[in-house]
């Protein structure tokens, strides 16, 4: 058995982000709501404006499910994936264009996987294109209350303007439990099947934290690490929310604590979340690019030449290492000349707690992965060249 290796597969945001470097300065913005009243059990920094990264999906599954409510949709009707959807950018299941997927796995993607070709799914079904649908978005924002919010997308992908307030999203929270009873399984699920697949979820939270019923996390290099979160004990429920973790160790700590300090709160009247204001004129908590060690342009780093075996083609994250491995196999299938001297590696990693299998081919030129790829995408098969360097340290085990 060959030994291991320390250059690793968890890469850039496309598999869960980058660790955050210490930040004194911004501590994680926080608010616990009691779900049933609507009282403000705790809060720091809840009414200034953040980027909400991933947590936006929460309003795309909220339109999805108002237009299932309404008979605008239906769960099992089948969706067209368009080259659009197809076409964004990790983190996402590698769905292919003029395929289809079925309402309900779509939502399962974008609530347990974060799926951001899913959420453009939905998006363009529900109001035609994502730029129509994430006004739809804002304006839905505005009638829950969302008063220091705004969406311009349906997946949380950086956006100077896109912004929350930890107020919001608990308020969204809240929306969601009391007008969506009949869908909590979609929230709860341990994973996700789909096209012969299963991915465990992403929240790792979900499945740790005991009563846990609902939680959506977040990342990108301007919001840190979000987290919206709510547990049921007995019969009260509480919502957490965290908006620019250091890392998500510290944000998934921090939302349990929250959790916990809110059931152990007296469930006497106080102030209620619908009744605190937002700081509008603050502007979005935006983490330095110093501090935010992933490089968010993909593989073309600085100084880089270009030459070299240093490069690698990334195949995906698949919920077994057979999965892995069958990805591997069919990228050397189709492309035995160029990858004839690369180098196939699977990575064992873990993502919000839940484990998954990386599969890339390394050991080839920029040149060799890019037209590795290109071949890929040509067939609709999801692939990105990166510089070796890029991948993480964790379990990386050349296969035989």
């Amino acid at each position: 058995m060959p030994p291991l290796h320390r250059a690793g597969l968890l890469v850039l945001l496309a598999l869960g982000g980058a660790p955050l470097t210490a930040r004194a300065a911004i501590a994680p913005a926080h608010i616990v709501v009691d779900a049933n009243t609507g009282a403000v059990l705790e809060q720091a920094a809840a009414a200034h404006r953040w980027h909400p990264a991933s947590l936006t999906k929460l309003m795309t599954v909220y339109l999805a499910l108002e237009a299932v409510a309404d008979g605008r949709l239906s769960l099992a009707e089948s969706l067209t994936i368009s080259a659009a959807a197809a076409g964004q950018s990790e983190f996402k299941l590698g769905l292919h264009a003029g395929k289809t997927i079925r309402a309900r796995e779509a939502i399962l993607a974008v609530l347990q996987r974060s799926a951001n070709d899913a959420a453009v799914v939905l998006a363009e079904r529900v109001a035609g294109t994502e730029a129509a649908f994430a006004g739809q978005m804002t304006q839905k924002a505005r009638a829950l209350g969302m008063s220091g919010t705004q969406f311009r997308n349906a997946t949380g992908l950086p956006d100077a303007e896109q912004i929350t307030t930890a107020r919001d999203m608990a308020v969204l929270a809240r929306s969601i439990l009391d007008r969506f009873p009949q869908h909590a399984d979609l929230f709860a699920a341990p994973a996700l099947h789909y096209d012969g697949q299963s991915w465990p979820t992403i929240n790792g939270l979900l499945t740790s934290y005991p009563g846990a019923e609902a939680v959506k996390t977040g990342f990108t290099c301007d919001s840190g690490y979000n987290i919206v979160a709510s547990a049921r004990r007995g019969g009260r429920r509480v919502i957490a929310v965290v908006l620019g973790g250091r890392s998500r160790g510290e944000r998934n700590a921090l939302a349990a604590r929250l959790l916990s300090n809110g059931f152990a709160a007296p469930e006497a009247s106080t102030r209620s979340v619908a009744d605190f204001a937002n700081a509008v004129e603050a502007p979005p908590h935006v983490l330095p690019a110093s501090e935010c060690v992933a490089s968010r342009s993909g593989p073309g780093v600085p100084g880089d030449a270009g030459g070299g075996a240093g490069w690698a083609m990334l195949l995906g994250t698949f919920a077994s290492a057979p999965q892995a491995h069958a990805a591997i196999d069919t990228a050397t299938q189709r492309l035995a000349r160029t990858v004839r001297a690369g180098s196939p590696l699977v990575a064992a990693r873990t993502r919000e707690g839940a484990k998954g299998f990386t599969a890339a081919i390394g050991g080839l030129s920029r040149a060799e992965a890019s037209a590795a790829c290109k071949q890929l995408w040509e067939r609709d098969v999801f692939c990105r060249p990166l510089l070796r360097s890029q991948l993480a340290n964790e379990k990386v085990r050349r296969r035989i």
